[in-house]
């Protein structure tokens, strides 16, 4: 379930309890930080940008991308958002 549907499920009372990811503007509901994931791109084998230390959007731009819908995907607005380059979105993908 999406960060957005766990919302309405809690504000619903339909479940108790959500895992999300940060952050959730909602004055509704406290939360606290259970774990901090690594965000990881998938490389086709011999990419040249495997050898790179550090990865930024702009190695990305106008590449084919398939990423998250961004309806209640907050992590795909965030990734985007404040970069000066985009990548081709060429497909999106449901997480359900």
């Amino acid at each position: 379930m999406v960060t957005t549907d766990q919302v309405d499920a809690l504000l619903t009372g339909l479940i108790d309890i959500g895992f999300v990811r940060p952050p959730l503007d909602r004055h509704e509901f406290d939360t606290v930080c259970v774990q901090v994931e690594p965000l990881v791109v998938a490389l086709p084998a011999g990419d040249p940008r495997q050898a790179k230390a550090v990865l930024e959007l702009g190695d990305f731009d106008g590449l084919p991308l398939i990423m998250r819908a961004r309806q209640g995907a907050g992590i795909s607005t965030r990734c985007l958002s404040g970069c000066s380059t985009r990548p081709a979105c060429r497909r999106t993908m449901s997480s359900t």
